[in-house]
C-alpha cells in the first residue's frame, strides 16, 4: 500500500515540488502493481483526502499563518481517521488498484478524468483560494493531510 493524493493527479499552484512526488508515488505504484501482479502480490494506492491529523499542527512551516489556516480547514473539513482506515483495510483486502476516500477527493478524481483541461483552468482560477496554495514547497508538503 502507498498513499497518494490529489496532487498527484493534477498540479497546483505553488505546490510543484509535491505534486512531482505525488506523481512519482502514482506512477511508481501502478508499476509495481503491474510488475508484482504475476506473483500474487497486490499494490493499492490509497488517495486518502484531507485528514485531520497532527502533521499540519506539528509539522514545518514557512508561513505560521498559512499553518494555521491549513490545520483549521482540516478541523472543519478532515475525515475520521478511522473511516479512512475501514476503506483502506476493504480495498487492501480485495486488492483494489486504488482507493479513494472522501466526496472532495472522488469530485477531484472524476473532474480531473473527465474533462482535465477545464479542471487546470479551475485551478488557475481558484487555486489559491485553497489552504496551503501557493506557499512553499515545505508548507506544499505539509497542506496535504496525505503526506505521511
Amino acid at each position: 500500500m502507498t498513499v497518494g493524493s490529489c496532487f498527484g493527479w493534477v498540479g497546483f499552484p505553488g505546490k510543484a515540488g509535491y505534486c512531482a512526488s505525488k506523481f512519482a508515488v502514482r506512477g511508481f505504484s501502478e508499476a509495481l502493481r503491474a510488475e508484482l501482479h504475476p506473483e500474487g502480490i497486490g499494490v493499492t494506492v490509497v488517495y486518502p483526502g484531507p485528514v485531520d491529523t497532527n502533521l499540519v499542527r506539528d509539522g514545518r512551516a514557512t508561513d505560521d499563518r498559512a499553518r494555521q489556516e491549513e490545520a483549521e480547514f482540516l478541523a472543519r473539513r478532515g475525515l475520521p481517521t478511522d473511516r479512512v482506515a475501514r476503506q483502506v483495510i476493504r480495498a487492501v483486502e480485495r486488492d483494489a488498484a486504488r482507493v479513494v476516500v472522501g466526496l472532495d477527493y472522488r469530485a477531484i478524481d472524476l473532474l480531473v478524468r473527465l474533462a482535465p483541461s477545464w479542471t487546470l483552468a479551475l485551478i488557475r482560477r481558484f487555486g489559491r483560494r485553497f489552504p496551503g496554495a501557493g506557499g512553499s514547497a515545505e508548507s506544499a508538503a505539509a497542506a496535504d493531510p496525505a503526506h505521511r
